[in-house]
């Protein structure tokens, strides 16, 4: 009788774990396979400024991506698309598959035009381990891009390292990007390295890496180098040689410009808007910082400030910082411009909130005039800012006080 019980029991058990299993057969997830973009040629527009190459989908940037960079150098084909225009029809979604930067190299740049035509590319992300290998949207940019931004994205690569491009010449305008950026020397937020012109363009998310780090560009250069209306979210971490707008400029002006976003420099030599400032050997290349502000908070081992952590040269006008500043070592801190006294390095017209330093003044070079908040925040502050100005860069930030209350920029 108790056998016969425990049989019946036994053969209940086995019918429930069957059922069991079958329940469970039923409601597992269908796995799908990963997205593959096959690269496929655009089929409109003839690349004229009237009529441009239409990009419509995931498959035709990796098409161009292709096209480019299987180029034999120095022949017609690596030039097959200079002059040409590209157009953006569509947000284009690349659902974090591996994508290669258009123009891989020097030897094969992207030599077309790119307008983004106020569309979204989401999900970019792109791995360079070639230390010698720019990387971005863009390796290589020999043209320009305008009206483009760039979302939920990650590049990582080692040097010459931005959101749109690793390396350019030519002309960044109406660019966004959201994201992270990982890599080891000159790597900037929308560019890494380059002698180029950049406007309205901005960068939310985090950068990490060694040396010659900004939220913008890492190294900007002379001839044509030069930043305007640019600003900075995103957190900034490295080495050395960091900038909430520039990490390291040479010869290159910058104005109308704002970071918001934390910098900490491990080491050295850290600023709200230029890490190193040098260059004036060139009198025919204008070498300023106008009319910027900072309110992140800086961080380094020293040369440390709220504009320019380190100003070998060039010339600093209509500024102010109300971001903490703070390091190890006090004598190469100043809540301005940490700078040497060469004949073209000046600073006027600048102004620091006088809470913002977290150092004993009794060591720090101070540079700039201590203002506190109450005045910061008052329309005669903003004419203070404005005496040297024609037209009128700043204007007195009313509700809805998108910078609590202090000084924006005109174009804000």
């Amino acid at each position: 009788m108790q056998q016969r019980f425990f049989f019946s029991l036994l053969f209940a058990l086995f019918f429930i774990s069957c059922e069991s299993n079958d329940n469970n057969e039923e409601i597992i997830p269908e796995i799908k396979p990963p997205t593959v973009f096959t690269p496929t040629k655009w089929t409109k527009g003839d690349g004229t400024i009237d009529d441009p190459y239409q990009i419509e989908t995931p498959e035709h940037l990796f098409y161009l991506s292709k096209i480019v960079n299987e180029a034999v150098p120095k022949t017609p084909e690596s030039e097959i698309f200079l002059g040409k225009n590209f157009k953006i029809m569509n947000d284009i979604d690349l659902n974090n598959m591996l994508f290669t930067p258009i123009g891989k190299n020097r030897e094969l740049p992207f030599f077309g035009n790119l307008d983004g035509n106020f569309k979204k590319i989401s999900n970019l992300k792109i791995k360079i381990i070639d230390e010698h290998l720019p990387s971005g949207l863009f390796g290589n940019l020999n043209a320009s891009i305008k009206n483009l931004s760039i979302i939920d994205s990650s590049i990582e690569g080692v040097n010459f390292v931005g959101g749109f491009a690793g390396e350019t010449n030519g002309n960044i305008e109406n660019c966004t990007f959201e994201g992270t950026i990982i890599g080891k020397n000159y790597v900037g937020g929308i560019v890494g390295l380059g002698s180029v012109s950049i406007t309205n363009c901005s960068f939310n998310g985090s950068i990490q890496g060694e040396g010659d780090i900004g939220g913008i560009i890492g190294f900007c250069y002379a001839p044509t180098g030069q930043i305007k209306k640019c600003f900075n979210k995103g957190t900034i971490k490295g080495i050395s040689t960091l900038g909430g707008i520039v990490g390291y400029k040479s010869d290159c002006p910058v104005q109308e410009c704002y970071n918001i976003g934390n910098i900490t420099a491990s080491e050295q030599t850290a600023g709200g808007i230029i890490g190193w400032s040098t260059g004036g050997n060139n009198l025919n290349v204008p070498n300023y910082t106008n009319n910027c502000y900072n309110k992140g908070k800086i961080l380094a081992q020293k040369y440390t400030a709220g504009i320019i952590g380190r100003q070998d040269s060039g010339q600093v006008n209509n500024c102010y910082n109300t971001g903490e500043i703070s390091k190890l070592s006090e004598e190469y801190s100043n809540p301005i411009a940490k700078g040497y006294d060469y004949d073209f390095n000046s600073v006027d017209n600048c102004y620091y909130l006088s809470s913002s330093i977290i150092l004993d003044p009794t060591i720090v070079l101070i540079r700039g005039t201590s203002k506190d908040q109450n005045y910061m925040q008052t329309v005669s502050f903003v004419n203070d800012l404005n005496k040297n100005n024609s037209p009128k860069a700043w204007k007195q930030d009313k509700t809805p006080n998108i910078n609590d209350g202090y000084p924006i920029l005109s174009w804000q």
